[in-house]
């Protein structure tokens, strides 16, 4: 099961280096891919994480229902709401947490980070197109979800392998 992570990470890391790159150029993610990843790392979760299985269908459950009504109420794009459940399952996986409440906590934190992030880069890219930045405009969410995911999926490696 160990290389069979190291192999999802590394292959998830690529999709998110694409995904990063497409959302700055053209504002369009990839669904498809993104939804394989989503089911891989959901199987991971099952079957690899020190949680009861009672926890992780309610995390899932969570997330799911915080999914459909993103995509109800449109409050990011369909690839955006795809890249927040591979997230929750990256986060899941790779998070070191003592109980589920801690797990919560440390994703909401780092899903703030992810969006803090992409305000920072959205700024910059706004900048460079001589742009007028406004946060109700057309960001890109995908560039903090890659590189937070990056990070949590490198220093889990790290600490698991190395």
């Amino acid at each position: 099961m160990n290389r069979l992570i190291l192999v999802m990470a590394v292959v998830t890391a690529i999709f998110l280096i694409v995904s990063f790159v497409q959302d700055i150029k053209e504002r369009t993610v990839f669904s498809f891919p993104c939804l394989v990843l989503i089911d891989a790392w959901a199987i991971v979760l099952w079957n690899v994480v020190s949680y009861r299985k009672a926890e992780v269908i309610c995390f899932l459950v969570v997330h799911s229902v915080l999914f459909i009504l993103m995509k109800v109420f449109k409050v990011w794009g369909d690839g955006d709401s795809d890249m927040f459940l591979l997230f929750a399952n990256i986060c899941l996986v790779c998070v070191p947490a003592s109980n589920i409440i801690a797990l919560a906590i440390t994703e909401c934190l780092l899903l703030t980070a992810s969006i803090a992030i992409s305000i920072g880069i959205g700024a910059i890219e706004y900048r460079c197109r001589k742009r007028k930045f406004a946060l109700s405009g057309d960001m890109a969410v995908i560039p903090g979800f890659s590189i937070v995911l990056i990070v949590i999926m490198a220093i889990y490696v790290i600490g698991r392998f190395m």
